[in-house]
């Protein structure tokens, strides 16, 4: 199992992505679980959910990105605009749901080896997908960003940890960023909490 994505109002409610196995849910808690919907990508790297819309999920995968609006029950896969297929990290805006980010690489040799990443950072806020550009420094992203969240409270707020332990932080939407002080080891994850 990768990830877990709990709903935000009820649960009993839980999906699951399996990396190489798929898109698992359960309704009752996790006592019974409904199998993978053929719909949802088989190499689930990361599943979320977002209280502005609580039956959304998003998908990042080996394969593409995937939306669904019923708890997982039936998925989109979203292509449009993608010239790399193999999906990382997510982040998706806590004010506006149809907001969020995808970082996306050629294959998972390029992503977590040791050369150039060639990673992407995509926006969406229309079901297209849009290349992030505007790095300190940097013309194009050469390491995999692997863990990006929303700042608490702050509304178009991206945080993004590259492998090899650069953070960046945009406050608006992804049009301009700023490299934060902090180094730190590879950035696998993170979770933020208000205050």
């Amino acid at each position: 199992m990768r990830t877990i994505a709990l709903h935000p109002s009820d649960p009993d409610s839980l999906t699951v992505g399996i990396e190489l196995g798929g898109v698992m849910r359960s309704r009752d808690g996790g006592t019974s679980w409904l199998d993978h919907n053929p719909q949802a990508h088989s190499d689930a790297h990361l599943l979320l959910t977002n209280p502005a819309k609580p039956d959304r999920l998003y998908e990042a995968a080996g394969q593409g990105i995937a939306l669904s609006d019923d708890r997982g029950d039936s998925w989109q896969r979203l292509e449009h605009g993608l010239d790399r297929h193999y999906a990382w990290a997510a982040a998706a805006d806590p004010a506006d749901p149809d907001l969020w980010y995808v970082s996306v690489s050629h294959s998972p040799f390029a992503a977590h080896g040791n050369g150039d990443g060639q990673a992407r950072l995509l926006r969406s806020d229309d079901d297209g997908w849009r290349s992030i550009d505007g790095w300190p420094d940097e013309p194009r992203l050469r390491r995999m960003p692997y863990a990006m969240a929303p700042l608490p409270d702050r509304p178009r707020s991206l945080l993004v940890g590259l492998r090899g332990g650069t953070l960046l932080l945009s406050e608006d939407a992804g049009q301009s960023w700023s490299e934060l002080p902090e180094r730190l080891p590879d950035v696998i994850d993170f979770a933020l909490a208000p205050g």
